[in-house]
């Protein structure tokens, strides 16, 4: 467990620049998160902490005193931690499209369409 990586969202870390060059009018959500490693454990809580491209070797005792500690009875998912990169893009993808596809529900006037997105709500 020590060594895997984390992330976590922090609304802090603004980005508005795009990886083609342009700029964005609003914080970019993706780029909004930071990379983070479980550094070390107690008896009971893993201590998840920034890794400063440590070389080799343990961290250094500061590290372990600002690491923040998740007890080992709960998931990293329950503190808001994203435990792979797949996670961390399907939330920015819902973030980024939920509110267009729900403007889209919200102007059909068909009701077979409508019907149909019902059922398929219905199944999840």
């Amino acid at each position: 467990m020590i060594g895997q990586k984390l992330w976590k969202y922090d609304c802090n870390r603004r980005h508005y620049k795009r990886d083609d060059g342009t700029t964005s009018t609003g914080p970019i959500y993706i780029k909004s998160f930071e990379e983070l490693e479980v550094i070390g454990e107690t008896s009971r809580s893993w201590l998840v902490g920034h890794n400063r491209d440590r070389k080799e070797g343990p961290p250094a005792e500061w590290e372990l005193e600002r690491a923040t500690k998740i007890p080992k009875k709960e998931s990293f998912e329950s503190h808001g931690y994203f435990t792979s990169w797949k996670a961390v893009e399907d939330s920015a993808w819902v973030h980024d499209n939920d509110h267009i596809i729900a403007t889209k529900v919200g102007r059909l006037s068909s009701r077979d369409k409508l019907e149909r997105i019902l059922k398929i709500i219905e199944e999840t």
